[in-house]
């Protein structure tokens, strides 16, 4: 990425809350990825580096881990998955949100995204003052992208489920690093474009 658009990013890593937030050992996330291990190294058996990727950034993303280690780091991003494609590739899943016009929502009684004192968009509440429920048009594109795995296949996790948690952190850390990295090259420019307020 060059330019303006490297200093664009979709998401962020924030190890240091990681660390601080670990009721045992040395991450918050080892914790969660040791939990599972068993299952993580079993799906890499039959699925190898895409299997190991879904695992490693699916734990460190709500609802398993919450606040996530992986964290939505622009304003307009509202949420981030990755998912296995039909070619059992992986694929990135960027939802952007947008707001229309509130005039257009009026004679409807909707409310759209609501900008947090921070300008993030956020969901509003679905309770007026006085407890009447009010729904809510939440408008978003959906940014598809395919993750190449040939940087992660270096950190997969090798041998048998008695792995340490150090040696299952020492594989996860890059390959969060490099998912990270990817999602954010991929929705650089979308954001770059959408720069104006929503």
């Amino acid at each position: 990425m060059t330019g303006s658009l490297a200093t664009i990013r979709g998401l962020e890593l924030d190890w240091v809350h990681d660390a601080e937030y670990a009721s045992s050992g040395p991450s918050r996330y080892g914790s969660y990825l040791a939990s599972r291990r068993a299952k993580i190294l079993e799906d890499v058996e039959e699925l190898g580096s895409a299997s190991w990727a879904l695992g490693a950034f699916g734990i460190a993303t709500p609802p398993v881990l919450s606040p996530g280690l992986v964290r939505l780091a622009h304003p307009k991003v509202v949420a981030c998955t990755l998912g296995l494609g039909d070619e059992r590739d992986v694929v990135a899943r960027v939802e952007i949100g947008s707001a229309p016009e509130t005039t257009t929502l009026r004679p409807f009684h909707l409310l759209g995204w609501q900008r947090s004192p921070s300008d993030r968009l956020e969901e509003p509440s679905h309770y007026d003052s006085e407890g009447r429920r009010r729904p809510t048009l939440l408008t978003a594109s959906t940014l598809t992208g395919p993750i190449e795995l040939g940087r992660v296949s270096e950190h997969v996790p090798r041998g048998a489920g008695d792995l340490l948690v150090d040696e299952l952190l020492a594989g996860a850390r890059p390959t969060l690093e490099d998912l990270v990295d990817q999602v954010n090259e991929l929705a650089a420019p979308v954001l770059e474009l959408l720069r104006s307020p929503a």
